[in-house]
């Protein structure tokens, strides 16, 4: 099976436009991620439909990162969303890394850019 790995940055405008490097999720892989945020203290790990979702609030920063499950077909892949406040104006920054097969990752990121797209029009819209 061939696997492409994908990384892509999406940003929003809550407040103004802001997106940090498209090829940072501050990790190497999927796994390393998953890895490191498992041990760290200020991070609140929950299962929500099979679906690892990590969040870290650390203050003008608020972090959720989001591991698809095992049998997702992008698997492994995670999406990280922060909303960043900077001069009281909030954005929201969007990365996705997926190390799955390249149609399913291409499924995935339009997946999330599209939940992202909804928020432009309606910012109380929930995020996985």
């Amino acid at each position: 099976m061939s696997r492409l790995r994908l990384l892509l940055c999406y940003g929003v405008t809550l407040a103004s436009t802001s997106c940090a490097q498209a090829n940072d999720i501050g990790y190497p892989s999927v796994e390393a991620a998953r890895a490191a945020l498992e041990t760290r203290e200020d991070a609140i790990a929950d299962v929500q439909q099979g679906w690892l979702v990590v969040t870290e609030d650390r203050g003008a920063t608020y972090t959720t990162w989001t591991f698809a499950p095992r049998d997702h077909p992008a698997h492994p892949a995670v999406v990280r969303r922060e909303i960043v406040t900077r001069d009281g104006q909030p954005s929201l920054r969007t990365h996705v890394l997926c190390e799955g097969p390249r149609a399913a990752c291409a499924a995935f990121y339009a997946t999330f850019a599209a939940l992202v797209d909804s928020c432009r029009d309606d910012c109380t819209t929930r995020l996985p």
